[in-house]
């Protein structure tokens, strides 16, 4: 039988939990974490430094890192990726880089004191918001939000999915 990813449908287009082996147009199997590379490839660069050499794994090598790391990691990843593929075709460049802009300055306001975070934050707005009309604003606060919402939306979906399987394995003593 045919393995039948997860899939949920959202806004005229179904997205699908991909299995760990997925065939792309080359033909090759890959990876979440490859399938993630290709998405983000397709993404602007906002405060990215992007390595010098281009990293390549194998299916193999990759298997063998995700056991040190959560396969839903990098479901999370992915599936973060797609929203962001989607966020640009259909808002625009200014829009995912302001969701990028506050998505990165929310990371290291948990990883910092939580000050400078803030700091970055409230820039963020000055610069990119509150020079705008009130109901542009509300707008612009609305859609950002509901980004975030979707996003979180996503991870949980991901996360039940990973449970289940992880259920379903200790269930059936499958490791």
């Amino acid at each position: 039988m045919p393995y039948c990813s997860p899939c949920f449908y959202l806004d005229d287009a179904w997205i699908v939990m991909v299995p760990m082996k997925t065939l792309i147009a080359s033909n090759k199997p890959l990876s979440h974490r490859d399938l993630y590379r290709q998405v983000r490839d397709k993404l602007p660069v906002v405060g990215r430094v992007e390595p010098k050499e281009p990293i390549v794994t194998s299916l193999e090598e990759t298997q063998q890192a995700t056991e040190g790391e959560s396969a839903l990691n990098d479901d999370v990843r992915l599936l973060g990726a797609i929203l962001g593929l989607i966020l640009f075709e259909h808002e625009g460049e200014a829009f995912y880089t302001l969701i990028e802009r506050v998505r990165k300055a929310s990371k290291r306001a948990r990883q910092s004191s939580g000050e400078l975070g803030f700091k970055e934050f409230n820039q963020i707005l000055e610069s990119e918001v509150f020079h705008r009309p009130i109901e542009d604003q509300v707008t612009l606060l609305e859609d950002a939000a509901g980004a975030f919402r979707l996003f979180l939306t996503l991870t949980n979906i991901a996360e039940g999915y990973h449970q289940s399987v992880q259920f379903q394995q200790e269930d059936y003593g499958i490791r």
